[in-house]
């Protein structure tokens, strides 16, 4: 074995044939680049072989036939030729593809929330990330081994970039040494492990780690500038001050949902996929280096936000993680045309497909792939202890109970399209609200449903296929809805007044945010109560007295409905907090390292009591942002809300149809 690694093999005999000698010497070379990504290659070279000599013993027997051949007829020789392409055709023309020959291997499936995949630029290898003893590290796996090797073991973990070109070294995200001012900086790290090298620090105001291009020649992010607009910037050769991307007509001062973006493996496009503060869904296909050429933004239907894609290597598509409305929006990857928009699925889906990596082949995609319950939970006021209400495999999040009536609403796609259902506390439950009484073109997809005091009316956020979300009220009895406002901008649900006639909500407009009062007479106009910059959703107390409100991340406070009168509450670790049935107490669940604390405050004294910890398992979450409420049940003892847990693996798909 030593001898392989070291040293030159004897040439085989003469005799053998010269094609056969060609694949020992491949085998044999001392760099890895050279030999065979995979055994499936060394097969089909080795059978090319086989049935070519066989051809070349067959020609020499026919070499000794005589040398003169009566003329073939020119018509013959014709018919012969057509033949010959009919045949040409009929084998290089594409075939239909059979999803039997699609093959799924677990990479990762052992270890916790495996992501950043990417590819090394020469495929023979690929990195990842996975949680290991409670901290995110990197991981390498070559294609000739069945093992993958972790490659870090910071104190603080690390997320892996990209590769750099000669893919002999990888760069990564992990703790800045200087200090935490900005937190993270970036590195390069050799593929055999050892002590990451500093490249330098990643800026305190980026809004995205970055991802390094196929090549490993430049690193995209999403950065906010001075002016607070958030921009398109990147680093090339990797490492280098960061550049803004311009002319940038995709910018804003706000933005929602997580973003893509990608540059293509020829170096010349990049594709990037964003959500707007108005919460309008854009495709951009920008000319790289800027100025090369002219933005455009192209339109490839509605194909649901936190879009995740990678080039295949044509430059030209793109294998993107999509929602399914055939899956009951369930993820699946699609192959995408980037200058037409045309699409296809990939895969018949498995589970959530997200996060794809092509190969530089174009013959291999890693992929997460995760399976998700949903559950809504009440969390006692006594003790912290838990009651499941509801749970499923399918999307159910969103509840919150009427406040003078023994029922809670909820989101759900557990029949294939987003519905709002009413559940009543002695167990029965019902549909309230369809998309079908909606006009065509407002909305595809609903969010945080409210019900009025008295459990008759709905409040739902909905979510058009293009334009700003805002809010409508129905009749739970059915009928046609009405637009809550008559306003320009973003709405997010919050909270009804207790008498039922005002909802105060959360709105953004020109990326400008503000807790809104509107009646729900229909069609109203709303008034501003207070700006904030949070981007949490406010509650209206039962006693009529306060609103709620985050007034800047961490912060909290509280107003008089009229603007009059305002409180500050302090930082608080919350995502929401809402009343006690007589007003007098807030409530919320606040995160304390690997705990949920459930806690209690008391507004006349400003005095905070821990109640208990429901587990980081049942940690608050809300498939929008935001979309995380807390709500008092009728008798006072719970709150409720809704949670969700996910095991995530790490794939690798071959076999599929290539574009």
């Amino acid at each position: 074995m030593t001898a392989i690694i070291r040293e030159e093999a004897d040439p085989l005999p003469a005799t053998v044939p010269a094609p056969f000698r060609w694949i020992v010497e491949q085998l044999l070379s001392k760099e890895p680049t050279d030999r065979y990504d995979s055994t499936r290659d060394l097969y089909r070279e080795l059978r090319k072989v086989r049935d070519r000599l066989s051809e070349s013993v067959t020609a020499s027997t026919v070499s000794h036939a005589p040398s003169k051949a009566p003329k073939m007829p020119k018509f013959i020789m014709a018919v012969g030729l057509l033949a010959v392409g009919a045949l040409g055709i009929f084998f290089l023309s594409p075939k239909p593809h059979n999803p039997a020959n699609d093959r799924y291997t677990p990479i990762e499936v052992s270890l916790e929330n495996p992501a950043d995949a990417s590819w090394s630029p020469d495929g023979t290898a690929f990195v990842y990330s996975a949680i290991f003893e409670g901290k995110r590290q990197a991981f390498v796996c070559y294609l000739n081994s069945t093992l993958s090797t972790r490659l870090t073991n910071l104190s603080n973990g690390a997320s892996p970039l990209g590769w750099a070109p000669d893919s002999k070294r990888i760069f990564i995200a992990a703790a800045n040494p200087a200090g935490n001012q900005p937190p993270q900086a970036l590195f390069s790290l050799s593929v055999t492990g050892g002590e990451p090298e500093l490249l330098m620090p990643l800026d305190v105001e980026m809004r995205s780690a970055g991802r390094v291009s196929p090549d490993g020649k430049a690193l995209l992010a999403r950065r906010i500038e001075a002016d607070r607009t958030i921009s398109l910037s990147f680093s090339s050769p990797v490492g280098s001050p960061w550049k803004r991307y311009v002319p940038a007509p995709f910018e804003s001062k706000q933005a929602s949902d997580m973003p893509a973006f990608g540059l293509s493996p020829d170096g010349k496009k990049i594709v990037y996929f964003l959500t707007n503060g108005d919460g309008e869904e854009q495709t951009w296909l920008l000319p790289f280096p800027p100025g090369s050429g002219t933005p455009k933004r192209i339109s490839h239907g509605r194909w649901g936000r936190n879009t995740s894609f990678s080039w295949f290597p044509d430059s030209r598509h793109i294998a993107a993680s999509i929602r399914s409305g055939e899956l009951n929006g369930r993820r699946i990857l699609s192959v995408l045309d980037s200058a037409t928009g045309v699409g296809k699925p990939i895969t018949g889906g498995l589970e959530y497909e997200t996060f794809p990596a092509v190969s530089p082949d174009g013959k291999r995609i890693l992929f997460t792939d995760s399976s998700r319950e949903y559950r809504i939970v009440a969390a006692s006021l006594k003790d912290a202890s838990l009651r499941t209400w509801i749970r499923s495999q399918l999307q159910m999040d969103m509840p919150l109970w009427a406040s003078k009536r023994d029922c809670f609403v909820y989101e759900t796609s557990a029949h294939g399209e987003p519905e709002i259902w009413l559940r009543e506390i002695n167990g029965g439950e019902r549909p309230v609200l369809t998309q079908s009484p909606f006009p065509p073109g407002t909305g595809s997809d609903f969010g945080t449903p409210a019900l009025s005091p008295d459990g008759t009316r709905l409040a739902v956020r909905l979510i058009p296929p293009e334009g700003p979300v805002v809010i409508w009220i129905a009749s739970v009895a059915g009928g046609t809805p009405v637009r809550l406002t008559n306003g320009i901008g973003r709405e997010y649900m919050a909270a009804w007044s207790p008498d039922g006639a005002r909802i105060v909500y959360l709105g953004r407009r020109d990326g400008i945010e503000s807790i809104m009062i509107a009646k729900t007479s229909g069609q109203a106009t709303p008034v501003e109560l207070v700006r904030v910059s949070a981007g949490l959703l406010p509650d209206w107390s039962p006693a009529n007295d306060w609103i709620v409100y985050s007034a800047k991340r961490g912060s909290w406070a509280l107003i008089s409905p009229d603007g009059k009168e305002r409180r500050d509450l302090g930082k608080i670790a919350t995502q929401h907090l809402t009343f006690s049935k007589d007003g007098k107490t807030l409530y919320g669940i606040r995160a304390e390292g690997e705990h949920q604390y459930l806690f209690s405050l008391t507004i006349a004294t400003g005095q905070m009591k821990t109640v208990g910890d429901v587990g980081s398992e049942f940690a608050p979450r809300s498939s929008l942002n935001p979309g995380i409420r807390f709500s008092v049940s009728p008798d006072g003892q719970s709150i409720l809300y809704s949670t969700s847990s996910a095991k995530t693996g790490l794939w690798m798909l071959e076999g599929f149809e290539k574009p």
